[in-house]
């Protein structure tokens, strides 16, 4: 007996339909997760060099800063810096002749210079403004969104002439409109320590829920699905200790 070919029922091509489809979600799915962990590689790996780049460039500049004792007197190059992030500002008096360290890091031989980071809060970007050779504000990285700085103060000392006695040791760490109400003031500290948010370029996947990040002694809240980065360091002043 010869069976003729039937075709396919409705709940056969309903049931090929749906197999087809759960196939083509888990292709896309993960095509989007493989998408998603690349990205992510890729930002880490830019953020963690990016943040290399800002310690060795600051912790140079830093550790040779402190060379005296006041306020630092401003020059007509330098500009007024936004109150978003904190402005550390570092100078360097040296003998005739001997190079001053600009901000990329070169150096010109000069006998005093001051270079003063700051975050443009406009652009997310790490400035530095150089009183050496006019040169104003630049832009040294971008995707950077705070900068926190907090000051190591010795309140030991009384300000007896030549004192030595604990001058390395650190018992509060204060921000810098605290410093001058020390009776320590500047001449107190001894060591300085910064810590900053880095951000990816774009948002990283689809997460924007909210997310705290603590910087030193401050917490800050993002919802832009960005991956962020946060470090500190603490730098000796060798002039000071």
């Amino acid at each position: 007996m010869i069976q003729r070919q039937r075709g396919f029922t409705l709940l056969e091509m309903a049931l090929a339909s749906l197999l087809t489809t759960f196939i083509v979600l888990i292709v896309v799915q993960a095509y989007q997760a493989n998408q998603q962990s690349y990205q992510y590689q890729t930002a880490i790996t830019r953020i963690q060099a990016d943040a290399r780049f800002v310690s060795t460039l600051m912790i140079k500049h830093l550790s040779l800063a402190g060379t005296g004792a006041g306020d630092v007197s401003g020059t007509t190059d330098l500009i007024n810096f936004p109150t978003v992030s904190d402005t550390v500002t570092t100078t360097n008096d040296y003998s005739g002749g001997d190079p001053v360290s600009t901000c990329n890091g070169t150096g010109t031989g000069l006998a005093t210079g001051t270079s003063a980071f700051s975050i443009d809060a406009t652009t997310s970007s790490l400035t530095c403004d150089s009183s050496i050779g006019g040169a104003g504000n630049q832009t040294l990285l971008e995707n950077v969104e705070h900068m926190r700085v907090l000051y190591g103060v010795n309140t030991q000392l009384d300000g007896v002439a030549g004192e030595t006695l604990d001058s390395e040791s650190i018992d509060r760490w204060v921000d810098a409109s605290v410093v001058p109400t020390l009776a320590v003031g500047w001449d107190g500290v001894r060591a300085i320590q910064v810590g900053f948010i880095l951000r990816s370029e774009n948002a990283i996947g689809l997460d924007t829920s909210l997310r705290s990040y603590t910087l030193l002694d401050r917490t800050v809240v993002k919802n832009d699905g960005r991956l962020r980065y946060v470090f500190s360091f603490t730098v000796a002043l060798r002039n000071r200790i």
